[in-house]
C-alpha cells in the first residue's frame, strides 16, 4: 500500500512541475520571458515547437532559474545558442 501512495505522489508531482521560460518574448506575445507553466509545456505553442524544437530547451524548472540565467548570458553555452535561435521565431 505504501508503494501506491508513493507512486501517486510522484505522479502528482510530475503533473504539478513548474517550468519557467528563460528565452526571449516571442512576437505577438505568444510566450513571455519568465512566464511560468504548471504541469508541462504549453500546448498553444505546438506550431512554434515544430518549427524550432530548441525552444523547449528554454523551459527549465523554477528551482534552476538562477543557473539557467547564467548559462543564457554566457556565450557558447547550449542555452545561449537556444536563446539566439528563439530570437528568430
Amino acid at each position: 500500500m505504501a508503494t501506491k501512495s508513493t507512486a501517486a505522489r510522484q505522479s502528482a508531482t510530475a503533473k504539478l512541475q513548474r517550468l519557467i521560460y528563460v528565452g526571449p518574448t516571442l512576437k505577438g506575445y505568444k510566450l513571455i520571458k519568465y512566464q511560468v507553466f504548471i504541469g508541462g509545456y504549453p500546448t498553444h505553442l505546438d506550431e512554434e515547437f515544430a518549427s524550432c524544437p530548441q525552444l523547449k530547451r528554454l523551459f527549465v524548472p523554477v528551482k534552476d532559474l538562477a543557473q539557467a540565467e547564467k548559462e543564457v548570458n554566457t556565450a557558447g553555452t547550449p542555452l545561449n545558442k537556444y536563446y539566439k535561435l528563439a530570437l528568430e521565431v
